[in-house]
């Protein structure tokens, strides 16, 4: 059972962290619902009575509509007639402020066959509708405060108070709406409201059309007026300047074209004389010995011409066979030594193609096949062989001094056409600076023309713009005559027909529901509005409500630790009897759940102690009837359960109650030992009436005689060696102490003691006094375990969230009636 005990306590301080560390705690806020449900029932009630009365009572208000199209084109009648787009966003708003007008309101009345309109609209009262609470007593306020007198409204006034006007959106049409309490008054209203304001437009119409027509006469006569002065300047202008191309039209003048092909001989000249000019000065650096006449390959003009690419090419062409035989016979290789030798010279060009060095070589190579041949027969040494080697000796000479003479021949021809080549281009170069300089005067002669010629086009393009200008103007009067003279036909032909662009396109019926009230609705708001007014009064009522009910108000308002709460003890009373009842409760009944909050409790205040052996502890609260005496002989019971030697000691010595919860004798007591010198074991009382296993080690010390001054008493020196006696006696004391915050008998008790535990009485104390009290506590240097919540409903603590506690009464009772086997399994 205690090893249970300990486990619940356990698991019962361990589950207020978690709350703490919920962001958004769903739980709570339902608990708060749910524990002021009758706030929110309250005022549900409340809002819907006052709904369906409201729904029930009130006059049945009907709603007839006649609908408008308005178009945004007016219908064309003639061939004259334009479309008319009006893209305008206001107009529709202009038509609905027209419809709303005196002049339709008036038109209305008067045009009604039995005048019946102007019969009800013509009274103080309007029978359409009731106006209201609020509109009554507003009228009847402005009625007391104004200074003048109110002038009586009109019949039209009576009557534009009555319709809506709503346009249909994102459509062109419009919505005259009438509301009262006949629905066929509204439905002949609305009619009325609408066939005034199509037979308005169409009168509007046709007499905008009358006026527009003699408007269009005279401004007719005006223009044409300014039409024949426009073509008299006109024709004044041509005659003055006397230019027959004026108003030619459709191409260019002959001082254009002129002017045209002057610019273009111009640019053309000009550019070849700029490309001329770069090869004229390179050709003069030539002439004056600055340049090497090679260099000027690099001007197009020169490059181009014939001749010199004809010998620029024969000058490559031999330099490169010069290169090549030099690359064989040349400082590398000054004597040909072999066949590999000759070969290699023979593949030059100009020395393969040279007949001496031909001859040579062929003797050379019939030699060479001579010794071949007689290599087979002779030996090396044999005469033959000697004279064949001497002869092919003697013709590699000749070969040499022919090569020599071929390369003579070609270092002269290249000189020679080197002088053709310069000579060439320096004729090219004089040939380029003739042409440049005849370039240079011809483009000087057309600047001079061009710009003769362009002061002439510059004259001929002003009078042509003002003759233009001239003849636009006249083209623009002559439109704005004939379109005054089409509009002037179009009016007339249409000031007479009834035509408009506003038609009635429904007529109001007389409508069978009324519109208001609305009962579904009503009731629904009624519902809802009740229900959120029951929350808010729900959250406002939580919200003043400021004791202390549940753990989390003890961790996170107080910042203490939470022990553990009890539950509500039913008994039959509150007076001394049913203290007894409770403070018993663990000796009558040690199963029950309520003895197993107070085993909890123990277990979580034996690991909430601070480091060593407990052994003193002050049972306090911050105000009387919060439950600390019933704590502190529960609270002993259980330790003596547990195999502790526990003395449980009544300290409250201005209202001790220990005795008399316990049903034992007051005297002697604490007072009797501290004063008198009387032995604690002759003193104390042993808690054990029917043999119960346990409680042999439960001893109890009352108050004693009554003192006149506990605190001086408690703070006495001989009442602290009474205390360390006690401590060395017992295994643990538990110190029943007065209220903390009301009287200062329990200070040297909270200073003295190893700890303290505040009883707090749940939905009872303010957490401001709590709070006050533990800094009390605090402050004299006790050393505060934590708080206990008494009188605990399980049923709130549900609300709170709470319910998965061990506070279960239901899973106690079943703990007890099932059998110990069934528990086995």
């Amino acid at each position: 059972m205690n090893t249970a005990s300990d486990m619940n306590g356990l698991n019962g301080a361990a589950e207020v962290p978690l709350a703490e560390d919920a962001g958004l705690d769903i739980r709570h806020h339902l608990a708060v619902l749910r524990r002021r449900w009758l706030a929110i029932f309250a005022c549900l009630v409340i809002v819907l009575t006052l709904a369906a009365l409201y729904t029930f009572r009130k006059t049945p208000i009907y709603r007839a509509s006649a609908r408008l199209l308005i178009e945004q084109r007016i219908p064309q009648l003639t061939p004259f007639d334009t479309v008319q787009e009006i893209q305008d966003k206001t107009y529709l708003e202009t038509h609905v402020e027209l419809i709303t007008s005196r002049a339709v309101m008036e038109k209305a009345i008067q045009d009604d066959a039995d005048h019946w309109l102007a019969t009800v609209f013509a009274g103080e009262e309007v029978a359409l509708r009731n106006p209201g609470l609020i509109a009554t007593v507003r009228e009847e306020v402005d009625k007391l405060l104004s200074t003048e007198p109110i002038r009586p409204a009109e019949p039209w006034e009576r009557l534009r108070g009555a319709i809506q006007v709503n346009p249909v959106r994102n459509t062109s049409l419009v919505d005259i709406s009438v509301e009262g309490t006949s629905p066929t008054l509204a439905a002949r209203v609305a009619n009325a409201v609408a066939r005034a304001y199509v037979d308005y437009s169409v009168a509007a119409r046709q007499e905008n059309a009358g006026e527009t027509f003699g408007v269009l006469q005279l401004q007719r006569l005006e223009q044409e007026k300014a039409l024949i002065g426009a073509e008299d300047e006109l024709l004044g202008y041509r005659e003055k300047t006397a230019t027959p191309e004026l108003g030619a039209g459709g191409g260019e003048t002959l001082v254009h074209n002129r002017l045209k092909r002057l610019s273009e001989e111009f640019t053309a000249v000009q550019l070849q004389r700029i490309g001329l000019a770069v090869a004229n000065m390179a050709a003069e650096r030539a002439i004056q010995g600055k340049d090497d006449a090679m260099a000027l390959l690099g001007v197009k003009y020169i490059r181009e011409d014939p001749v010199v690419i004809r010998l620029y090419e024969q000058i490559v062409e031999l330099r490169q066979q010069m290169e090549s035989a030099s690359q064989v016979y040349g400082e590398k290789h000054p004597e040909p030594n072999g066949k590999a030798d000759i070969e290699a010279l023979l593949g030059v060009k100009y020395i393969r193609e040279d007949p001496v060095v031909s001859r040579i070589y062929e003797q050379i190579v019939e030699v060479r096949q001579q010794m071949e041949s007689a290599s087979q027969f002779y030996g090396n040494k044999h005469p033959e062989m000697a004279d064949l080697e001497m002869r092919l000796a003697n013709l590699q000479v000749q070969f040499e001094e022919a090569i020599q003479q071929v390369m003579a021949g070609l270092a002269m021809r290249l000189a020679s056409l080197q002088v053709q080549f310069k000579e060439a281009v320096l004729q090219v170069g004089e040939s380029v600076r003739q042409d440049y300089e005849m370039l240079a005067d011809r483009e000087r002669e057309l600047i001079t023309v061009l710009q003769a010629q362009s002061k002439l086009a510059l004259d001929a393009e002003t009078n042509s713009d003002q003759y233009d200008r001239l003849k636009r103007n006249v083209e623009r009067q002559t439109k704005v005559f004939d379109v005054i003279l089409d509009r002037m036909k179009e009016v007339d032909l249409t000031k007479d027909v009834r035509v408009t662009n506003v038609s009635l396109k429904q007529q109001a019926e007389v409508p069978r529901m009324p519109i208001s009230p609305n009962k579904k609705r009503a009731l629904f708001l009624g519902l809802f509005l009740g229900l959120m007014l029951g929350v808010v009064a729900a959250y406002g009522l939580e919200h003043l409500d400021d004791t202390v009910k549940t753990p989390e108000d003890v961790e996170r308002q107080l910042q203490v630790p939470w022990l553990g709460y009890v539950p509500r003890i039913r008994s039959a009373s509150r007076d001394t009897d049913g203290l007894a009842a409770r403070a018993r409760l663990t000796l009558d009944n040690p199963t029950s759940y309520e003895s197993e909050a107070f085993r909890s409790i123990r277990t979580n205040v034996h690991f909430s102690a601070p480091p060593g052996d407990l052994k003193s502890l002050v049972v306090t609260s911050a105000a009387p009837q919060e439950g600390k005496t019933v704590v502190a002989t529960n609270l002993a019971v259980s330790f003596a359960r547990a195999g502790r030697r526990v003395l449980l000691v009544d300290a409250d010595l201005r209202r001790p109650m220990v005795h008399k919860a316990l049903g034992i004798s007051r005297k002697p007591g604490l007072a009797d030992v501290i004063i008198q010198g009387t032995t604690v074991e002759k003193t104390v009382q042993l808690l054990n009436p029917d043999g119960a296993e346990g409680l042999e080690n439960l001893h109890v010390l009352t108050a004693g005689s009554h003192v006149p001054s506990p605190s001086e008493l408690l703070g006495s020196v001989r009442a602290g060696d009474v205390m360390d006696a006690l401590e060395a006696s017992y295994d643990i004391v538990i110190y029943d102490s007065s209220p903390a915050l009301f009287t200062a008998d329990a200070a040297p008790l909270f200073h003295r003691c190893q700890g303290i535990i505040l009883v707090v009485r749940a939905a009872k104390c303010r957490r401001k006094t709590a709070a006050l009290t533990i800094k009390r506590l605090t402050g004299i240097g006790g050393h505060l375990i934590g708080v206990v919540l008494n009188d605990v409903r399980p049923a709130v603590l549900h609300t709170y969230g709470d319910g998965g506690y061990y506070y279960n009464a239901g899973y106690y009772r079943h703990y007890e009636q099932t059998p110990e086997e069934d528990t086995e399994k």
